[in-house]
């Protein structure tokens, strides 16, 4: 078991995740968390570790929001269901935060809601079982554009679209990084750190000395998301030249 000290701030969380390796252990059944954000989502994978009996799910492979699912004796426990509708958006333009300000209109609380995707001419919503059916009966209208969502069991691809780029940097410090990617001299870089608009591997830091390794996800609020890929050379003048993929 990790040291609690880690994970100030999270100690609601970790109480949780004991309490239903508890239930789990004492009633021989499975139980789950409600959608947790990605920084809470790291955090209960780095308290659990290499513990068995538990998985990370969002209802999709690379889901973002996620429930950690303690399972008893095998994995047979499904609460999350996929809603789907289709829309014509050649005449519209819904976007990601108006399907969830439509949901939240509804006063649901936004952990039964996980990834929402808009993809060509669909919607889809990873939602919590339990509330499927009220979000198939009172979600009818989404900008003004009327919406028919079903449960369904198709697969979509959900990958994520990047680009890549590369730039120099004086060293692999997240403020200078972070600077790099923002185009802001490294004081800037620094606030943006301290105020906690930056997350390392989806946790939010501000510690502006601390290295970014191979593949690491840099998060940066108002500016987007980014892996760090890593260095591919040093120049004459001894800076790093790296590389990164954007999401898109």
């Amino acid at each position: 078991m990790n040291n609690l000290q880690h994970f100030k701030g999270h100690e609601h969380l970790i109480a949780r995740l004991d309490d239903l390796r508890t239930s789990m252990e004492k009633y021989h059944k499975s139980y789950a968390t409600n959608f947790l954000n990605e920084e809470e989502t790291e955090i209960a994978r780095r308290y659990l570790g290499n513990q068995s009996n538990y998985k990370i799910y969002g209802g999709h492979e690379d889901a973002r929001r996620c429930k950690v699912v303690f399972f008893y004796e095998e994995d047979d426990f499904f609460d999350i269901v996929c809603l789907v509708a289709k829309i014509n958006n050649k005449f519209t333009d819904i976007k990601h935060p108006d399907v969830l300000g439509s949901l939240m209109s509804l006063n649901i609380n936004r952990d039964q809601i996980g990834d929402i995707f808009i993809k060509e001419d669909k919607i889809i919503i990873f939602v919590n079982k339990t509330i499927a059916d009220f979000i198939i009966m009172n979600l009818t209208m989404i900008k003004k554009v009327k919406v028919n969502f079903t449960i369904t069991n198709e697969e979509f691809d959900l990958s994520y679209q990047f680009k890549e780029f590369k730039t120099t940097i004086s060293s692999e410090r997240i403020d200078v990084i972070v600077g790099a990617l923002c185009h802001l001299n490294r004081q800037q870089a620094q606030k943006l750190i301290i105020s906690k608009q930056v997350q390392l591997n989806h946790v939010t830091i501000e510690d502006c000395a601390k290295i970014c390794n191979n593949n690491c996800t840099i998060s940066i609020r108002h500016y987007g998301r980014f892996i760090y890929l890593g260095v591919d050379k040093t120049t004459k003048k001894d800076r790093l030249l790296v590389s990164f993929k954007q999401y898109i």
